[in-house]
């Protein structure tokens, strides 16, 4: 009987490890840079103390690499998340929850967010990371020279119910992986950010993901002068051309309604054309790309994203 329980708890710590995943390679302007300018951890195990050095840029993520990607104003960067390699199954699905994307100066501990999504049942993030190969962007904002990380952080709510600091077996996971880029030119710059650790409480990231409702997203809000942002790979630098139709003849059709305050616009696309895949990014704040979909139906979800769904 002994040695059944080893093997159960050897079975279930695998499978666990199995059902973690890591940011393994990162694009820009949609051309891959591989892992250049990424800080990778030693391993894809999540941060589950939200008052451990980790939550700065994962384990190992005060030590810089030797490459800092060049970027400016408008360019998309790209983050791409496997658990054992690029374009495989990113995540088991039962780990649901959002991800979030923060930028400080290089140097500081002063984070300021400038994208969250995917954070309700019926649009976790989880769901449209694994359908888009994991991967998804932000548009970098206009930023004075110089060298700055990005953090994307994606926290999974599938043992959330009760706190780390209450059982250390279960809590919230905390997959984070940070860029490191610089900019050459810009005129702006960011305003006062939040600590790694230190923007987060133990009840910040406690849900119960089996009750429903929407997890409220920890931490600030996301800055206003933040670019847009969405799932799949980003487009080229939004000063040019980046999306939309390209041929054919398209009839589009939006409907807006409203249902206990909250309002919900649905985009259909039939004839020719070329509208975003299903489960790719349809509109939303600053978003460049079609707003259409080839499949699907485009459905807005809050101010930042709408996506297509079937």
């Amino acid at each position: 009987m002994k040695f059944l329980a080893i093997g159960a708890l050897v079975s279930s710590m695998a499978a666990s490890a199995m059902a973690h995943a890591t940011v393994m390679a990162l694009h820009v302007n949609g051309a891959s840079k591989g892992n250049q300018g990424l800080r990778s951890p030693p391993n894809n195990n999540p941060v589950k103390d939200v008052n451990s050095g980790d939550m700065y840029c994962n384990a190992n993520g005060n030590n810089a690499v030797g490459t800092w990607l060049p970027v400016r104003g408008g360019d998309s960067l790209t983050f791409q998340w496997g658990h054992n390699s690029l374009n495989d199954d990113i995540i088991a699905s039962s780990h649901k929850g959002p991800i979030q994307v923060y930028i400080t100066k290089s140097g500081s501990n002063s984070w300021v967010k400038i994208d969250q999504r995917g954070n309700s049942p019926g649009s976790w993030a989880t769901d449209v990371l694994i359908g888009n190969q994991g991967k998804h962007y932000v548009i970098l904002p206009d930023l004075s020279a110089g060298r700055y990380l990005v953090r994307a952080e994606w926290i999974t709510l599938h043992e959330s119910d009760t706190s780390y600091a209450s059982n250390p077996a279960r809590g919230a996971q905390i997959y984070i992986g940070c860029a490191q880029v610089e900019f050459s030119s810009g005129s702006v710059s960011l305003p006062s950010g939040v600590s790694f650790p230190g923007a987060y409480s133990f009840a910040s990231v406690t849900f119960n993901l089996y009750g429903g409702g929407t997890f409220p997203y920890p931490g600030p809000s996301v800055w206003s002068g933040a670019r847009g942002a969405g799932y799949g790979t980003g487009p080229g630098n939004s000063g040019g051309n980046t999306g939309g139709n390209t041929g054919g003849q398209t009839t589009v059709r939006t409907t807006t309604t409203t249902r206990q305050g909250q309002t919900t616009t649905t985009t259909r696309q039939s004839g020719g054309g070329s509208g975003a895949a299903l489960y790719g990014q349809c509109g939303g704040r600053g978003w460049t790309g079609p707003t259409t979909c080839a499949q699907g139906t485009c459905r807005a979800n809050g101010e930042w994203y709408s996506q297509c769904l079937p």
